[in-house]
């Protein structure tokens, strides 16, 4: 039988923000898209790109896909 306390911790590292996702909400973003929390958790490489005026900032997935803010 696990350990309850394991699972218990286990169930909260799945859930927890990335602290790449907190850092980018100290750096100016309003809100990160699902797809990047997700793709972070995944100890995927993401990168936040904040260049020109707010709305032109996004981040830059693995695979090439820009995710822009809103």
């Amino acid at each position: 039988m696990p350990d309850p306390f394991l699972v218990l911790a286990a169930s909260f590292a799945s859930s927890a923000v990335p602290q790449a996702d907190a850092d980018d909400s100290m750096a100016g973003a309003t809100s990160i898209p699902s797809e990047v929390t997700v793709a972070r958790r995944r100890a995927e490489q993401v990168t936040f790109v904040q260049s020109g005026r707010r709305k032109d900032w996004y981040w830059l997935l693995p695979d090439g896909t820009k995710v822009f803010h809103q």
